[in-house]
């Protein structure tokens, strides 16, 4: 499991947009009352971009800097850390309330009414225990999320954070097509892959 970056290069253009996915058994009786079973409590997200050219000349090396991304990775075998540019930031997020004994929150984030445990943080900007900023001895981020506050936190407060958090990807596919556009400029029609929240990838 790797915690390398994917690349921010120019010419990125999203393919088409994150598409959530759940996984549901379905069973139908014979009177047709069906029967659903939910494998899956948090979605694994698709992603699908595609960058219109990649340069590799003047001082320019996108074309190798992504491919070397995707070659360090061996193709889908590696996972990897994704900034998703329009969900990444959580802002005063209620997280959790105190009750006076336990130490430990998982972290999450809410989009819309679905809220969603965050474990792949990227910076805390600020940790509130009620209307109180704590500072960062009060409080420890573990590698997957969880907060350990110094002291409990008391019955019925609420606990909000704000920060930055990563999607956990790996490539759909264990091959990748770049194509030569002109001299030193290439570009790769369609890369597409998975992510989660989690850290289950």
């Amino acid at each position: 499991m790797s915690n390398a970056i994917f690349p921010e290069l120019a010419g990125i253009r999203p393919d088409r947009p994150r598409a959530p996915r759940f996984k549901t058994q379905v069973l139908e009786a014979a009177s047709g009352r069906e029967f659903r079973a939910s494998r899956m409590a948090n979605p694994i997200y698709r992603f699908s971009l595609g960058f219109e050219f990649l340069r590799e000349s003047n001082g320019r090396a996108e074309l190798r800097t992504l491919e070397g991304f995707y070659l360090a990775r061996r193709g889908s075998f590696d996972s990897w850390l994704y900034r998703c540019a329009h969900d990444r930031a959580a802002a005063d997020q209620l997280f959790g309330y105190g009750d006076g004994a336990r130490t430990q929150f998982q972290l999450a984030r809410s989009y819309g009414e679905f809220m969603e445990p965050v474990q792949n943080v990227e910076q805390i900007q600020g940790m509130r225990r009620g209307e109180l900023l704590l500072p960062a001895s009060a409080y420890t981020i573990s590698p997957t999320g969880v907060v350990l506050f110094a002291q409990p936190p008391a019955n019925g407060v609420p606990l909000r954070w704000t920060g930055t958090f990563f999607f956990r990807c790996r490539f759909e596919s264990d091959d990748v097509s770049f194509d030569r556009i002109a001299r030193n400029l290439y570009k790769a029609p369609r890369i597409e892959f998975r992510g989660s929240l989690g850290v289950k990838l």
